[in-house]
């Protein structure tokens, strides 16, 4: 997020090649299934039964906490990667980050969308044109020179009188005349003339190459023991379907074509793919036959994604029982979005997020796919259903401190720290940290790259708001801060004072966190230029202090 290095506070009067080489290690703690010869497909159909998922992209690798997801519920990650790039790395560094997590990895690859967006038939018809020469005579004009009469025109100039009072008045009139001349001059003529012309037709041939690459890079996969199962993305036409003669055998035959390909090479493999939620007409306009694909899947992941249809929480589930009805016993995995829309991509709050999968589940769903990594508020990150537990938001810290740190750590009206959103985000964003300085620094970093400074006086959100707009100046800036800190069990305190800024010299709020064993360390958010401990956006040489505070006055 960028943060303007300016604050105003005012004291209180203010919503897819090579062989991959590696060892049989790690596919356990991945989660790896026993089965037998014959009975793959109801061994993993058992496996998938509880499924609670989540999709990452590539570029969130990176950002994979395995603690974090382990503490979520999270059984699967749906993990991009590509035919094209160096998928061993990406599986290799996501089985380090998820080592001894017991948590799935499904390898997430895109079939029929290349990498400009443009749609690749899945039966591999394409269309071109090319430009045809052919002859046609036409009718050409030409000027032609003769010798003949013609008109010579010329400007005739004369008087004109007119009568103006008692006296006679003229004025120069222009007419034009022409004399008639004899000699050379030209005129139109045609002729007929053969020329070459080009006429633009359309040519269709046949390239099932891309098919065959994606089934070779999915028993790549399958023979690489770095995932659990191969997900299919993009298994579809875009909508049209119905305009070609077998729209949906196409898209059941390559399906078959892959899942044979993986279970010669590993039974144990899952294969998945992500299916479009329109029901009836699913398999009309993209191909996906929920009856005929779930004889070759070892479960479906429909997207209902409400938002991006405009629809409500009873579309969910009534969407996930058709699907159900339809699947002939495979699990259904619902997939969600964690977020209100693609057009609007603001997550949405943990218990609506919990509301739809309960509907999901309640409507036969075997479990749900969150998507995605990276549009999901950390704060969802706790518990099976994406919340904290009563019982646990109202814990306090339980780190032991003198009486004169007590007042730093309480909840007050605009410091809700005892709230299970700020529980669970402060609970997410410190796990695995090795020490309350890693805590302290984990929150700032936190808060400064995802909140947005918007300029305004005093208090006008408090930390829970703040954090559900993801805007605030500097007071709801250091309210969440210390909500974090104090939910995290760390001490802080509001630290009020005149700060001279580039732009001026303002009043100005920021947070300081306990650090045992250092002191107090500031962290002042409000802009990227700064970091735990360091403030740049303003002259920290020359600033008046106005108070620390436990409970921020104003």
């Amino acid at each position: 997020m960028v943060n303007s290095g300016t604050c105003a506070a005012i004291d209180g009067n203010t919503t897819n090649n090579s062989d991959i080489n590696t060892t049989q290690e790690g596919l356990a703690a991945a989660g790896e299934v026993e089965t037998t010869a014959g009975s793959a497909s109801t061994t993993l159909k058992e496996q998938y039964n509880n499924t609670h998922g989540i999709w990452i992209q590539s570029d969130d690798i990176e950002k994979i906490n395995a603690t974090a997801l382990k503490e979520a519920g999270i059984t699967d990650v749906f993990v991009k990667v590509s035919r094209v790039g160096n998928y061993n790395d990406t599986l290799t560094l996501v089985k380090q980050k998820l080592s001894g997590s017991g948590i799935r990895v499904q390898a997430w690859i895109t079939c029929f969308l290349d990498a400009n967006g443009n749609w690749v038939d899945p039966e591999g018809h394409y269309s071109y044109t090319v430009q045809v020469p052919y002859q046609k005579t036409v009718l050409v004009g030409y000027q032609q020179w003769y010798k003949g009469w013609y008109k010579q025109w010329y400007t005739s100039k004369y008087k004109k009188w007119y009568r103006s009072g008692k006296k006679w008045k003229y004025t120069w009139v222009s007419k034009s005349k022409y004399r008639l001349k004899y000699g050379w001059t030209t005129r139109t003529a045609y002729r007929y003339e053969t020329q070459t012309a080009y006429n633009t037709e359309t040519r269709y041939g046949t390239d099932t190459s891309l098919n065959d690459q994606l089934v070779q890079f999915a028993s790549n996969l399958a023979s690489s023991n770095l995932v659990n199962g191969v997900h299919l993305d993009y298994l579809r036409y875009p909508g049209t379907a119905y305009k070609h003669e077998d729209g949906t055998g196409a898209i059941t035959n390559f399906v078959q074509r892959v899942n044979t390909a993986v279970k010669s090479v590993n039974p144990q493999i899952a294969l998945s793919a992500a299916l479009m939620p329109e029901g009836s007409v699913n398999a009309y306009y993209y191909g996906q036959s929920y009856s005929q694909l779930s004889q070759y899947l070892d479960f479906l992941v429909p997207m209902i994604y409400k938002g991006n249809y405009g629809k409500d929480n009873t579309w969910i589930g009534q969407t996930t029982a058709y699907i159900v009805s339809q699947a002939n016993g495979v699990p259904v995995i619902a997939g969600l979005q964690t977020y209100i829309s693609d057009s609007d991509v603001k997550p949405l709050s943990a218990s609506e997020v919990t509301k739809d999968i309960n509907k999901a589940l309640d409507n036969g769903a075997a479990g749900y796919a969150l998507f995605r990594y990276g549009l999901i508020d950390p704060a969802y990150m706790v518990g099976s259903n994406f919340d904290v537990p009563a019982a646990q938001a109202e814990t306090q810290p339980t780190t032991t401190y003198s009486a004169e740190f007590q007042p730093y750590l309480q909840p007050t009206a605009n410091c809700q720290s005892n709230n299970a959103q700020i529980v669970a985000l402060a609970q997410a964003i410190t796990a695995g940290a090795t020490s309350n300085y890693d805590k302290a620094n984990r929150i700032f970093n936190w808060v400064r790259d995802n909140m947005d400074y918007s300029w305004y006086y005093n208090t006008q959100k408090g930390a829970l708001n703040a954090l559900s707009s993801r805007t605030a100046n500097c007071c709801d800036m250091a309210h969440l801060m210390v909500a974090l800190s104090r939910a995290a069990g760390l001490p802080a305190r509001y630290v009020h004072g005149i700060c001279t800024f580039s732009s001026g010299t303002y009043g100005h709020v920021w947070a300081d966190i306990y650090v045992d064993g250092i002191g107090w360390i500031p962290a002042d958010a409000t802009s990227n230029a700064n970091s735990f401990w360091v403030i740049r956006n303003w002259n920290t040489g020359s600033w008046t202090l106005k108070g620390y505070y436990a409970q921020l006055p104003f």
